[in-house]
């Protein structure tokens, strides 16, 4: 019985992420949430120019303008929606918590983004995660 329930659950977690893909590629007719609607994790954190210590972080963009994101065991979500001209990616618009990423670089399979806080320079490449359900 716990197997089956196991199995079910693991099936319905591939069949929702599956699902999502599909209507994140056929969201907008410019292609740009097709791309960026997927899980990404980080794969290179540079801050004032200088590679740093890897934290460990997954951010989820999905198409209903949501996001999901895992810093270091700390979970955050909000909203998030490009710029006028697709060149940022804004997070949290008129809250408080408002933030932005320069879109460096978004291809199918890396997303570079460069951002500011508290002086310092950040850059980001992230590469879509790979989700292991063992």
């Amino acid at each position: 019985m716990r197997k089956n329930v196991l199995f079910l659950t693991i099936f319905s977690a591939i069949f929702f992420f599956l699902s999502f893909q599909v209507k994140a590629q056929t969201s907008d007719s410019s292609g740009t949430n097709s791309v960026l609607c997927r899980y990404w994790e980080l794969k290179e954190y540079k801050e004032n120019g200088k590679t740093q210590e890897l934290p460990e972080f997954f951010i989820e963009f999905r198409a209903d303008g949501s996001y999901y994101s895992i810093e270091e065991d700390e979970p955050d979500s909000g909203v998030w929606t490009f710029s006028d001209d697709n060149s940022k990616i804004i997070f949290d618009i008129n809250t408080e918590a408002e933030d932005e990423w320069v879109i460096v670089n978004l291809e199918e399979n890396k997303l570079v983004v460069k951002f500011s806080s508290e002086g310092k320079n950040y850059q980001y490449t992230l590469l879509p995660a790979v989700l292991d359900f063992k």
